[in-house]
């Protein structure tokens, strides 16, 4: 029986990691979805209907010195050097000259020595909001250089303003709020002559992945990005998409890693377009040809998200930002736990003691689960010799052994299975607290005690290179050795010895590298389960 409950132990933890593994590398089919609405394009050379630029003289303009490309980039050239900072209590965001996001660093989540948690840096292949065909070569003029909010002064914008060759005046107009990440951008453009103008090939970028410190390339932290399609939402990873596809009647794209979100949302029936460059996917929008009628204009309405790919957040910001980091049942009950940890945190003010605190509470919550798992473990261990008779006696006849051990059973009162049920019964929740904590942004920077400075990364003491793991961590050394007394404690049979030994240098190795959050769940865990084992053992 013990070996069946380290068994189900180990399955359970194996399903828990490979669940883990699987959704960071595979990608949902959706081949309906696109034989539907997608269609290979080849890159081609394209041609402008109206573009150009035309110097502007007015006072203030926004000059467009320009500097090359790689070959590949889909301009040809990059922004005006000239930045617009803005500033809100939630984060700091630097537009060019010409719109585009060339920076975004947020306030909140930072970790020791950094000024901003970066989520876009302007050595990005391209950036957010780049027109990278129609409009692509227009000087604009702001109406201010900077814009600065706070709570009392909570709305500001940025307009933009700029001609082309064929007499349309260009607007793009950023409006802020200082208690949201997210923004809306509207692009208006006027036709000032009578005859009517098409505007063709209006390609907009929703980005090109996230600036990845090396201490932030976790297994855990994979990119995806994301089209919704009629309510449908297809995920793609780099290395999958091999080349360039256009994907009709698009609600919104987004780019997502472990704990950043880039969110673009057209509010008019557009295209969508991602394709891969250097090792990343780019993302975009493509808006279909218009005609603008003579002294007309006409509007295009967006909603951009730079932010918390975190669930309370993106929901408080509407427009179906919350739709990205929906999961699972496992998803879904990790974030009402962390509504309990969070509340924890407001008492305590320390996330890694909030950790104590409700691995604790569930333990005592799960105790009789685990005393009637204790309890079977307990009473197969005292019918081993009788078993071990069985064995030896019945040797070379199973159907007769198996006939007499399952009226042992009956006649003591025991379920061969009591000790491995209870503990799957236990499982979604740890599998839940595990996918909360992968991916709980609060825990970016937060430290803890001793040596655990930052939660989110391995509790790395001594770094040694080329060292599996990148050094000495201590927690996961730990858990290995708690696991270990745990075998000791429940194993009798000596031929379950080496498994005993196994399972924890396993599972270390598993650990070795996972955030201290994580491992500070674990290892509690098994010290109150050592605890737990002895109390229920004594009785």
């Amino acid at each position: 029986m013990e070996k069946r409950a380290g068994l189900a132990i180990f399955l359970s933890l194996l399903v828990l990691i490979s669940f883990s593994y699987y959704s960071n590398q595979k990608l949902p089919k959706k081949e309906e979805i696109l034989k539907r609405s997608e269609q290979i394009v080849q890159p081609t050379p394209t041609k402008e209907i109206s573009g150009g630029q035309i110097p502007l003289s007015a006072e203030g303009s926004v000059a467009a010195p320009t500097r090359g490309l790689a070959k590949s980039s889909p301009s040809s050239k990059r922004h005006p050097l000239i930045e617009i900072p803005v500033e809100t209590d939630l984060y700091r965001l630097v537009l060019s000259g010409d719109g585009a996001i060339l920076k975004l660093g947020l306030k909140n989540f930072r970790r020791e020595g950094e000024e901003f948690f970066s989520v876009i840096s302007a050595d990005s292949i391209f950036h957010p909001l780049e027109f990278t065909d129609w409009g692509k070569d227009i000087s604009y003029r702001a109406d201010k250089k900077s814009l600065y909010l706070d709570q009392e002064n909570k709305i500001g914008k940025i307009i933009l303003k700029g001609k082309n060759r064929d007499g349309l005046e260009i607007t793009k107009i950023f409006t802020f709020d200082n208690n949201r990440y997210g923004f809306d951008w509207t692009i208006k453009i006027k036709n000032f002559s009578s005859q009517e103008k098409l505007v063709d090939k209006m390609a907009i970028l929703c980005g090109s992945g996230f600036a990845t410190e090396k201490k932030d390339a976790s297994r855990f932290n994979v990119e995806e990005n994301q089209i919704s399609t009629n309510g449908e939402i297809t995920k793609f990873r780099a290395g999958k998409v091999k080349e360039k596809r256009t994907i009709s009647e698009t609600n919104w794209v987004a780019q997502k890693s472990q704990y950043l979100l880039l969110f673009l949302k057209p509010f008019s029936g557009t295209n969508s377009f991602i394709y891969p460059e250097k090792k990343k996917l780019i993302l975009g929008i493509d808006v279909p040809s218009f005609i603008i009628p003579g002294k007309g204009i006409v509007e295009k309405k967006f909603f951009f998200y730079g932010g918390p790919a975190e669930y309370e957040i993106t929901k408080a910001e509407g427009n179906g930002v919350e739709k990205t980091v929906e999961g699972g049942l496992f998803v879904t009950l990790g974030r009402f736990i962390l509504k309990i940890l969070t509340f924890f945190y407001n008492i305590v003010g320390n996330w890694g003691w909030a950790i104590v605190i409700l691995t604790i509470m569930l333990k005592i919550l799960l105790f009789p689960l685990s005393r009637s798992s204790f309890r079977s473990i307990s009473q197969m261990q005292k019918l081993q010799p009788y078993l071990k008779d069985l064995k030896t006696k019945y040797k070379g006849n199973t159907q007769m052994m198996n006939k007499e051990m399952m009226e042992l059973y009956r006649k003591y009162k025991i379920n061969p299975l009591g000790g491995c049920l209870p503990m799957l019964a236990q499982m979604p929740v740890f599998i839940a607290f595990f996918f909360m904590l992968r991916n709980a942004v609060v825990l970016r920077g937060a430290k803890f005690i001793f040596w655990v400075n930052d939660l989110s990364l391995p509790d790395t003491v001594v770094t040694i290179p080329n060292f599996p793991g990148g050094g000495i961590n201590i927690l996961p050394l730990l858990m290995g050795a708690s696991m270990l007394v745990q075998q000791k404690m429940t194993a009798t049979d000596p031929n379950q010895k080496m498994m005993a030994m196994m399972m924890p240098i396993f599972f270390t190795f598993i650990f070795y590298n996972f955030p201290s959050g994580l491992l500070v769940y674990w290892l509690l865990t098994n010290i109150l389960s050592i605890f737990e084992q002895k109390l229920i053992g004594k009785k």
